[in-house]
């Protein structure tokens, strides 16, 4: 048999429903706009780092070899 809900609990297990589901996508956005801000901000990060050092790739040269 299917569940029966009584007509006067309807329009509020609706309600409760779309709550439910603009929670789930706002956290959803905030979530997502959160991780690409730490994203960015860890790239800002390194090449911030990467000017203040002096690595071996700093003075690394690259030539392609030809057979003559």
């Amino acid at each position: 048999m299917a569940c029966m809900i009584p007509p006067e609990k309807i329009h509020s297990r609706r309600i409760m429903g779309l709550i439910v589901a603009t929670i789930g996508v706002f956290m959803y956005f905030f979530i997502g706009m959160a991780i690409e801000y730490e994203t960015s901000k860890q790239k800002l990060k390194y090449i911030e780092w990467d000017l203040e050092n002096i690595t071996a790739a700093d003075y690394t040269v690259e030539f392609d070899l030809t057979e003559t």
